[in-house]
């Protein structure tokens, strides 16, 4: 992707400067598009770059605060204004406004025509874009491990601009998990959702690129499918991976709540390994965290493979032994929705009485009661710790079950 940052770099905007909004240097900019005309918002996709004279809007400073305004509103990413042709110098009150609005406004030097910016910003747009395509690729080849050697998958990386061998990785799996629901509440069509699955995008690439330029990262690499985000990040170290890790964790899960209404964002996050091996476990074990992590401890942020790995060795690739586990530990309660949800809510409330029963709008007497039934139905006491164990198992167990029957 490319920054209003990185752009001022680029032909004829490295002879421009940014006069407000500074905050704003980090939005997004995917499109080129000039203005000459008051209505400018109905033509706009958002993450536009706009170019302008005011010409429309010269002697209407009003007109022009809104202007501001208006483009934040509409997610564009910067505008830049060619002076000392219809407007001798951009006024206070713009100037004000984008400050407060974090939006950049770029002064654009009368000798500097709008083809010396438009022609090298879209020639940098396409080969942003060839280059994700590219990068998306060879992520999802070695996650997938869909090459021949070791030695082939790293000089490929070579000549995207990443060096794999260097330093090690951690890898975060992001998902939307209440899509569904979110897409029937507000009645979103496919299309709403992309757009939802877009901006969650742009916001975790932002976030890693703040995080970049911090001493000790050497790069991150990011890949989308249609469910999930996966986030590379590359450390030089595993003290300096696990710190970072651990703030963009935090910094994704923080401003994600922010930035979407209602949206359910859960993260898995791997072990930190090296090379392409590493990147490949890395990603597996991301994804087998969220799949256990939402099972054994709901209504989590974030699911460690480290806290999820000994039931991924128990559980994961044994469909026979699960079924063996539910009928062997819950017996005569499987089909028993009323006293399988009671041992749920016990375990999942760390076995507080007062918690459980609350969960599940009983008296704590009448939880106490059910218990003592379980006890008597399955021959297992949750007062012995070898039974307790087993019971434990099995309500995972019967989660699991539930959950691929479900599918």
């Amino acid at each position: 992707m490319l920054t209003v940052k990185e752009a001022l770099k680029i032909g004829g905007l490295r002879n421009a400067k940014v006069i407000a909004g500074m905050g704003g240097l980090n939005r997004i900019i995917k499109y080129v598009t000039v203005m000459e005309v008051p209505d400018i918002g109905q033509w706009l996709k958002g993450d536009d770059f706009i170019i302008t004279s005011f010409y429309a809007i010269k002697d209407n400073t009003e007109a022009q605060c809104k202007l501001i305004t208006e483009l934040k509103r509409l997610n564009s990413a910067a505008i830049a204004v060619k002076t000392e042709r219809f407007i001798e110098k951009i006024s206070a009150e713009v100037i004000e406004v984008a400050n407060r609005e974090n939006f950049p406004v770029i002064e654009i030097p009368k000798d500097v025509t709008y083809i010396d910016i438009i022609t090298p910003l879209m020639q940098r747009l396409f080969q942003i874009k060839d280059h994700s395509r590219m990068v998306e690729e060879y992520i999802n080849d070695i996650i997938f491990h869909a090459y021949r050697t070791k030695d082939s998958i790293i000089e490929r990386g070579k000549t995207l601009g990443y060096d794999i061998e260097k330093g090690y990785f951690i890898i975060m799996s992001i998902h939307i998990d209440n899509f569904e629901s979110i897409a029937k509440k507000y009645k979103y069509n496919e299309f709403k959702l992309n757009l939802i699955k877009e901006e969650l995008y742009k916001l975790i690439y932002k976030i890693a690129e703040e995080f970049k330029e911090r001493a000790g990262m050497i790069d991150y690499l990011m890949v989308r499918s249609s469910s999930s985000i996966e986030l590379l990040l590359q450390g030089i170290n595993e003290q300096i991976i696990q710190k970072y890790g651990d703030e963009i964790l935090r910094s994704i899960i923080y401003r994600s709540s922010l930035c979407f209404k209602d949206i359910n964002i859960i993260i898995g996050i791997g072990n930190i390994g090296e090379g392409p091996e590493g990147i490949e476990k890395g990603y597996e074990e991301a994804n087998s965290a969220i799949r256990f992590g939402k099972i054994v401890k709901k209504d989590r942020k974030y699911y460690k493979y480290d806290d999820m790995a000994i039931f991924n060795i128990i559980f994961d690739k044994c469909s026979d032994n699960i079924k063996y586990l539910v009928d062997s530990t819950l017996g005569k309660i499987k089909n028993d929705d009323k006293m399988v949800s009671t041992l749920i809510a016990y375990f999942n409330n760390n076995e507080d009485i007062n918690l459980a029963s609350q969960e599940l709008c009983i008296h704590k007497n009448t939880l106490k009661y059910r218990l003592n039934n379980i006890k008597s139905m399955t021959n297992l006491d949750i007062k012995n710790i070898d039974d307790k164990f087993k019971l434990y198992l099995g309500t995972i167990a019967y989660n699991i079950m539930s959950e691929e029957t479900n599918k």
